[in-house]
C-alpha cells in the first residue's frame, strides 16, 4: 500500500491525455500508467521491500539502478 502510494507520489498528470514521471519527466500517454510505473521501479527504485503476510518477515531484493 505505501509502496504504491510512492509510486503514484513519481507520477504526474500533464494535461488530459499524458502523464509523466517527476523524476527524469518521461512523457507516456495516460493509458500507459503501467508503463511509466514499470519505467520507475526499473530507472529509480534501487530496493523493493516486501512483506511475507504470514510470517511477517521483512524481506530486500535489490534492483539494478542507473
Amino acid at each position: 500500500e505505501k509502496y504504491e502510494e510512492m509510486l503514484k507520489s513519481m507520477i504526474e498528470r500533464i494535461n488530459d491525455l499524458e502523464i509523466h514521471c517527476k523524476v527524469c519527466e518521461r512523457v507516456y500517454r495516460k493509458e500507459q500508467y503501467t508503463n511509466l510505473k514499470n519505467h520507475i521501479e526499473a530507472k529509480h527504485i534501487d530496493y523493493i521491500k516486501f512483506s511475507a503476510v504470514p510470517v511477517g518477515e521483512l524481506f530486500q531484493v535489490e534492483q539494478a539502478s542507473e
